[in-house]
């Protein structure tokens, strides 16, 4: 097998965000999962309408937040599915250590980044342009 598709991504595109091959973690392993479904959930959550014309974030960010998304449950609740060695007879393997909590943060950082494009009235962006009130008036020196 290789690269399935999954709702708006592929197995490829999250292993490829992970940093894994097809060795590492199998098409099966990633589709048993039922992420199409977890995803266009999460995603009509986040952007609801997300698949009418008149939504605004455009399809890569959709599909960016896709494979981030996949990537992120892979790790975090499909650890034990990646391989970290393996043997062929006298060919032994053994991946480097992964340091997981970084590559967590790392992941949810990318969806947060995304998610803040998708829809900027989550407020957990940065403001380009506010009004403010001064609470001194240097004129009457108050």
């Amino acid at each position: 097998m290789s690269d399935i598709e999954i709702f708006l991504t592929s197995t490829d595109q999250i292993r490829g965000a992970i940093g894994l091959e097809e060795a590492d973690i199998p098409d099966y392993i990633i589709t048993s999962r039922n992420l199409a479904l977890e995803m266009e959930i999460q995603l009509a959550e986040i952007l609801p309408g997300y698949d009418s014309v008149s939504v605004e974030a455009t399809e890569n960010q959709m599909k960016l937040w896709c494979m981030y998304w996949g990537a992120l449950q892979m790790v975090t609740t499909g650890r034990l599915a990646i391989m970290q060695s393996g043997s062929a007879n006298q060919d032994d393997m053994k991946r480097f250590d992964i340091n997981w909590d970084q590559l967590v943060a790392s992941l949810k950082g990318k969806l947060e980044e995304i998610e803040d494009i998708l829809d900027p009235s989550s407020g957990s962006g940065i403001t380009i342009m506010s009004s403010a009130v001064p609470d001194y008036d240097p004129i009457t020196d108050s």
